[in-house]
């Protein structure tokens, strides 16, 4: 079976790479269940309803500018997109963990025979999103249509994107995300907005989505390092 090693995972936060700062990532998703068993049921029927979905992040303390403990410090109250890739962030079809959300406790701890630990937990503000990766977290310096996904049939909920923006020399790139029935005529499904330095976005779209999908880059820059997770909405 095509077991994978945990070593291999990494996180991106907002337009921040921490995989080096952390020890790991777990992710939990819940649905609360109101009981709506009438007269006549031997059995307990159930109504699905609200949803819950949330992210921990370990890792070992790094008080550098724009590292972990920075990072958890200054989103205090501020929502954050997170992209985890469970087996990696740089193979395009890999599957990822998304969530926009907020830090809701974090922790460092200090003994004498350890390195300082610190610890984040994020709640989602909206759902966390099962997606694959369009584009990994590698340098880019020319803009390129790259390679496609395939679903194997289309989906007719919409979708949601996250782009991670970690490093720019440059000025301006724009990312889309496209989408085709055929994997040869292919039309814009969603633009981000265009960037101009480290930067992190969600954007959605509502309706039909092909059942290929792949990100195209243009823009005027020497060297981009960016990352694009894709979900297809459910319901």
């Amino acid at each position: 079976m095509p077991f994978q090693p945990g070593w291999r995972a990494a996180v991106l936060v907002g337009a921040y790479d921490l995989t080096d700062d952390l020890t790991g990532y777990g992710t939990d998703h819940s649905r609360m269940l109101d009981d709506v068993t009438t007269l006549g049921h031997q059995d307990k029927v159930w109504l699905p309803t609200l949803g819950e979905g949330g992210i921990s992040l370990p890792g070992i303390y790094n008080p550098a500018v724009n590292r972990n403990d920075a990072v958890f410090h200054n989103a205090d109250g501020s929502p954050l997109l997170v992209t985890g890739g469970p087996a990696g962030l740089l193979t395009i079809g890999e599957r990822v963990d998304m969530i926009r959300g907020y830090i809701n406790d974090s922790e460092r701890s200090s003994t004498p025979a350890r390195a300082v630990r610190i610890s984040a937990g994020m709640v989602a503000s909206d759902a966390k999103y099962g997606g694959v990766l369009l584009q990994p977290n590698v340098s880019r310096t020319t803009g390129a249509n790259y390679a496609s996904v395939h679903n194997l049939a289309s989906s007719a909920f919409g979708a949601v994107a996250f782009l991670h923006v970690v490093a720019f020399t440059g000025t301006t790139a724009t990312v889309k995300v496209q989408h085709s029935t055929n994997d040869s005529a292919w039309s814009d499904l969603i633009t981000f907005t265009a960037a101009t330095g480290i930067t992190s976005e969600k954007a959605s779209v509502a309706g039909t989505i092909n059942r290929y999908s792949r990100v195209n880059l243009a823009g005027t820059f020497s060297s981009i390092t960016f990352a694009v997770g894709f979900a297809r909405l459910l319901q």
